[in-house]
Parts: structure tokens; C-alpha cells; sequence
């Protein structure tokens, strides 16, 4: 019997209909293959993985295969966006023994889940040297039949440098006298140059992604020390992925990653992870470089999201790469079917130039389709024409083969999308913005606590939350404080640290009187059952890592509330993870970035009701501030005169200024580092 029809996970339901009999992951599972005396399957992918839908079409679904599974495994199916804790303990795992990763995720586990075979794809039969999912299974249940003190060795070897490589052992100790954060976050952008791509952008070769923390971080040190270089690597790539076939020219927004070192051809997934992330680096880059251009792509990227992924309880966590099968078939076109849309609706005196603009032929390399990207001549924006030639292309693309939504309403995610709506709204004085922030914020606050404790999405028998989740809430709160100013946002992102302390941290709580107290976060809540071993979320990914996250949005929580226990949590975090910024900076950018906050942070304070000193102040907002503004109960606000720009480090301020004039040289001055520092 399949087990999945019911699952709120679209990619649990896809596998539904299976002739497979998933189970979804848990005791039960386990006690079932205790009970059958066979192995554990865990497949491990998300609805918009193209991989996983070919491997469930031509494994999953076939039932000569699929009996096999069935005859010789417990199978579990696992979706990694609903389970980042149990995808991260095994993808582990499937690195060390293979030396790569990716989804789907094929792992064999023994009944105490330990890992002892793993992979990713298999093909149904033996293709390219690499062997077919039938002789894989028969070679598991072989070795589970005959050898099984070997196996469980190997399992117990690999369970152990799981956990050891899960929970940090060893490695977050202290190592001597640590550099300042501004030499931390100068090692970073070192280490972002030798990977900078030049010609194209990015940081590698193909295939390649997007990496938005660390264009961030590129922006913020030019912002702060003027370094040329992180202009450059921020300006070549945010320009290259905006021109390129990485964006999508008609709908918006951007697809996970490209398969070529160009940004010409997309793995077509969109996943909302990514359109915030990459919305908050060009709307930064569109100020911090003086680029109006990059921040049009901030604001289609924004309403590409609030068009397309709003679904029931707030935003999709992804649309598939696939529509009816076909990867990118909802995107591709040619120049033949381009100037056939445009000339039925009567816009055929725009085809040639629309052509040309988006590089389109009858011969391109997708089966003789081409994915629209910019010719090199081409503007960015474009002309009113080409404004209508897109509105016309998408209309023609709503007829054609959808991509299936997934429709998981993710904390994190979302929360995520609420914090960059925030910033765009009072950077770009964008008030559907706003409205569209508080609103999604307090939704998620409602929806996403049952019976007293976070869901990663709704729903009573959802997930416990992340630590990654409650992270990013509580960045998403104080977001929305610099918005409006009503520090109720501010008492509600206290709460929920006090929830991501109770039931994520690992021992004593660090306070302004122990500040070296406790080792971290745990990426699970202390209540969650069935792991392996309960993991550290530090090092980032696609996202942030929860403790990054969290040690950002703590030390800007530490900065609007005056609050020095909270800091002391934020210091902790950063403290633990020194040795990691000393050898690999650019794996946890997040965390370089919360230590110039806690070191170097900029507390703006413009009390009152909003005028021309408080516009002023957002137009000028450096990297490593947080705004604060209106008449809350707060140590920044309390006895200044309204209207007034106050620029503090740890509530100690500079010189008040009146003229609103005056407001941006005085923020420049206050956020710009020393060339030798």
C-alpha cells in the first residue's frame, strides 16, 4: 500500500500513484523493515526537481521495478524541502561515499538509520559504466542476505563521521586571537576573486549559481572600503545573470542555476529561496552601485512573486522545471514561434526587433528551441515595444503546458520574501510592498504555530520548524519594524527568540553576564523524533545556514532593541563559528556579514513621524545598519527631537542632524571603513 495520497507535500502526492509502496519517514517505517528483516530505501528529492520526476517515470513507476523495491526494502519518500534535517544528515553521507551530491537522493539505510550505500540518479538499466537501479537493489539485498556484519559495520563507520561532520566535533574551538570583521569580511572577498569569473560572472564554471550571499557581500565591502574589486565581481555578475538566459525575460524572476558557465541555459526550477535572495542583492546593488537598471530586475523579480507563486496562506515554495514532461517547455521558444504570437496580436511590426533582442532562432540548442536571452546590444529595460512584445509572449505562455506549483507555504521562505518586501518598500517607497510584508508576516505568525510550537509549514501534522525558520521570522519582524516603526514587530521577534533559544540551543544560554555560554543551534527542535543525530545548521548552501541567519537577524534585533542579552547570543554564534570564518569564509558569508553587524553596526535613529529626514535616511541606508524611526518605547528614540537624524554605535551617537541635507554624508561618513582597516 502507498501511504502518500494524504501528504500535504505535493512531491509526496506526485509519488501517490506509484506502484511503489512509499511510506513517509518515520518510526513506523523503521519498524516495518525491523519487522520484514529488510533494508530501509530513503529517496530524497522536491517537486521541482527535474532528476527526481525522470527517475520516478522510469524506476518509480515501472512496475517490474517498483516490485523489486517493494520485495527487498522499506522505501521511504522524503521531501527536502519539508525535511532540510533529514535531507542534510544523508546528503552528507552520500558526499562522503561518493564524493558528490544532489537529488534525488538514493540512500540504504539499516534499522537504526544509518547509512550504509548511497547515490543520487540510477538509470533503470546499466548505461555509461554507471549501473541500473534493478542491479542496485539486488546487490543491497544481496550484501543485507549474506554479508550483513559488513554492512552494519560500514554503516556504524558512516554513521559516525555523519555525526561528527553534522554537529561540528572538534572543529568550532577556539583557535587564538581572532581578526577583526573587517579583515574577515576583506578574507572573504580574497576568496570571492579567486573564484570570480571575469568574462561571464558568477563563481565557478558550470554549472553554475547564482550565490546571492556572496554578491551581498561583495556589495557591502565596496559600500564600506571602496574595494574595486567587489564592484566588480558585484556588477559583472548581478549584469551577466540579468541578461542571460538565468532570468526569465518574459515571466521575470530566475531559474535555480545554469547548466553553462554563461548564464545562457537555465535548470528551469524557481524556487522562492531564490527569487528573495536574488530580489534583496540587485535592490541593494541597484543603490550601493548606482545601477537604476538592476533595480527593474528587483521589482519584476518581486512581482514575478506576487503574480505567479501566491497561493493559499501566502507564496509557493517552487514551480516545476518541467510542464507535461518536458523541461523548459514552458520557457523555450523559437524566432518562428515568437513572430507567430506577436503577429496574432497584431503587434507583428515587433517581431523582428523582439527576435533579435531575445536572441531567438528557428535552430536553437534546446531540440531547436532557444531560451530568450539579451543580445549584446540589447538595454536591459527595453522600450515601451519591447514592454508590449513581453506582454504579449506571456499571455501566449498562460495557454501552453503549465509547470506544476508547489504550493508548501515554507516559514523560512516566506518569512524570507517578507523581509526583502520590507526593504523594498522603504527603499523604493513601494507601499504594496509594505502592505504585502506586515501582511504575510503576521500570517505566518498565525498559521505557522500549533499548539505552541513553529511548523516549518501549516498544519498540525507539519514538521517541527528549523532553526533556519525561526531565523529568518524574526530577521522578516524587525524588517518590517524599519518599515512602519510599530514596535509591536519588535516584542514579537523577542518571542520567538525566546523560542529559537528554548528549543534549538545546545546547553546554557549565553546572556550580557555569560557571554561564552552554550555551543549553538541545533538545525531540529529539541521534540523532533527519528534522526540520526541531531544536526548543526552552519554552513551556508542555497541559503543561508540557520545560525548564520540567525546570528544576523539577532545582532540587528540586538541593535533596535538596546537588548545586551540578545547581542550576547548573536556574539556566541559568531564566536563558534570563528575557526570556520579563519579557513573558509565564503562557506559561512552570512555569519562574516553578522560579525561586521555586531562589530561595525550602524544604529539610525530618525524619531517622530515620517518627513523628509527619515526619506533621506533610506535613500542613503548603509550595509550594517538597522533603521529605526517613530515614537516606540525605545532606547534609540526616547528624549531625541523628532525629525532629527541620530547615527549610534551601541546607542553611543554622533553629532544629532537637523537638515535632512546633511543626512546622506553624515550616514556615508558613519558607514565607511579606513582603507588599512
Amino acid at each position: 500500500m502507498n501511504r502518500l495520497a494524504g501528504a500535504a507535500s505535493l512531491y509526496l502526492r506526485q509519488h501517490a500513484d506509484n506502484p511503489v509502496e512509499w511510506w513517509p519517514f518515520g518510526d513506523a517505517a523503521f519498524d516495518e523493515a525491523r519487522r520484514r528483516d529488510v533494508p530501509v530505501l530513503l529517496s530524497i528529492g522536491y517537486a521541482a526537481c527535474h532528476w527526481c520526476h525522470v527517475m520516478a517515470h522510469e524506476s518509480f513507476e515501472d512496475p517490474a521495478i517498483a516490485a523489486l523495491v517493494n520485495r527487498v526494502t522499506v522505501p521511504i519518500k522524503v521531501d527536502r524541502e519539508e525535511r532540510p534535517d533529514v535531507d542534510a544528515l544523508y546528503m552528507s553521507a552520500t558526499q562522503a561515499m561518493t564524493g558528490h551530491g544532489g537529488w534525488p537522493m538514493t540512500v540504504f539505510l539499516d534499522h537504526d538509520a544509518r547509512p550504509f550505500f548511497a547515490g543520487t540518479y540510477f538509470p533503470p538499466e546499466r548505461r555509461h559504466g554507471q549501473p541500473g537501479f534493478p542491479e542496485i537493489l539486488a546487490s543491497v539485498a544481496d550484501v543485507w542476505a549474506t554479508r550483513r556484519d559488513d554492512v552494519l559495520e560500514q554503516a556504524a563507520e558512516l554513521a559516525e563521521a555523519v555525526r561528527r561532520e553534522a554537529t561540528f566535533a572538534g572543529e568550532l574551538l577556539a583557535r587564538g586571537e581572532p581578526p577583526g570583521d573587517r579583515v574577515r569580511l576583506a578574507r572573504l572577498v580574497d576568496a570571492l576573486a579567486s573564484r570570480f569569473d571575469g568574462r561571464d560572472g558568477g563563481f565557478s564554471s558550470a554549472p553554475k549559481f547564482p550565490h546571492a550571499t556572496w554578491v551581498d557581500a561583495a556589495l557591502a565591502s565596496w559600500r564600506s572600503s571602496s574595494r574595486a574589486d567587489a564592484r566588480e565581481m558585484s556588477t559583472v555578475t548581478l549584469t551577466a545573470m540579468a541578461r542571460g538566459g538565468l532570468f526569465d525575460h518574459v515571466a521575470g524572476g530566475f531559474a535555480r542555476y545554469s547548466v553553462d558557465a554563461t548564464w545562457s541555459v537555465p535548470h528551469f526550477e524557481k524556487m522562492l529561496s531564490d527569487q528573495a535572495l536574488l530580489a534583496r542583492s540587485y535592490l541593494r546593488a541597484s543603490v550601493w552601485l548606482d545601477e537604476p537598471q538592476l533595480e527593474w530586475v528587483a521589482r519584476r523579480t518581486l512581482d514575478f512573486v506576487r503574480s505567479t507563486m501566491r497561493v493559499e496562506g501566502g507564496f509557493a515554495s517552487g514551480i516545476d522545471a518541467d510542464a507535461e514532461g518536458v523541461e523548459g517547455a514552458h520557457v523555450t521558444m523559437t524566432a518562428s514561434s515568437a513572430t507567430a504570437i506577436l503577429d496574432a496580436a497584431g503587434l507583428a511590426r515587433l517581431a523582428p526587433a523582439t527576435v533579435a533582442r531575445y536572441s531567438l532562432s528557428d535552430d536553437g540548442p534546446l531540440d531547436g528551441a532557444c531560451v530568450p536571452r539579451l543580445a549584446p546590444d540589447a538595454d536591459l529595460v527595453g522600450t515601451p515595444d519591447d514592454q508590449l512584445a513581453r506582454e504579449a509572449l506571456l499571455a501566449a505562455r498562460g495557454v501552453g503546458p503549465q509547470p506544476a506549483i508547489d504550493d508548501k507555504v515554507l516559514l523560512e521562505w516566506n518569512a524570507m520574501l517578507a523581509a526583502v518586501l520590507a526593504e523594498a518598500a522603504w527603499r523604493l517607497g513601494r507601499e504594496d510592498y509594505g502592505t504585502e510584508a506586515v501582511t504575510l508576516v503576521e500570517r505566518l505568525v498565525t498559521t505557522h504555530r500549533v499548539d505552541g510550537r513553529w511548523r516549518r509549514r501549516a498544519g498540525p501534522d507539519a514538521p517541527l520548524a528549523t532553526s533556519a525558520d525561526l531565523a529568518w521570522l524574526l530577521e522578516a519582524l524587525v524588517s518590517c519594524f524599519e518599515l512602519d516603526g510599530d514596535v509591536a514587530h519588535l516584542d514579537a521577534a523577542l518571542e520567538v527568540t525566546e523560542d529559537l533559544l528554548d528549543g534549538y540551543w545546545d546547553g546554557p544560554r549565553p546572556s550580557a553576564a555569560h557571554r561564552d555560554a552554550g555551543a549553538g543551534l541545533f538545525q531540529s527542535h529539541r521534540a523532533t523524533t527519528g534522526l540520526l543525530v541531531r544536526a548543526k545548521d552552519v554552513l551556508d548552501g542555497a541559503t543561508p545556514s540557520g545560525a548564520s541567519a540567525a546570528a544576523y537577524g539577532l545582532a540587528r534585533l540586538a541593535m533596535a532593541t538596546s537588548s545586551d542579552d540578545v547581542r550576547a547570543v548573536a556574539e556566541r554564534l559568531v564566536t563558534l563559528g570563528e575557526p570556520l570564518l579563519d579557513a573558509e569564509p565564503h562557506a559561512a558569508a552570512t555569519l562574516v556579514l553578522a560579525a561586521c553587524l555586531l562589530d561595525d553596526g550602524v544604529e539610525v535613529a530618525v524619531p517622530g513621524d515620517p518627513g523628509p529626514t527619515l526619506a533621506a535616511a533610506r535613500r542613503a541606508a548603509p550595509p550594517f545598519c538597522v533603521l529605526a524611526h517613530g515614537a516606540g518605547p525605545l532606547s534609540l528614540l526616547d528624549g531625541r527631537d523628532d525629525g532629527t537624524l541620530y547615527v549610534c554605535r551601541r546607542t553611543a551617537c554622533e553629532a544629532p542632524v537637523a537638515e535632512p541635507g546633511s543626512v546622506s554624508a553624515s550616514l556615508t561618513a558613519a558607514a565607511t571603513w579606513e582603507a588599512d582597516s
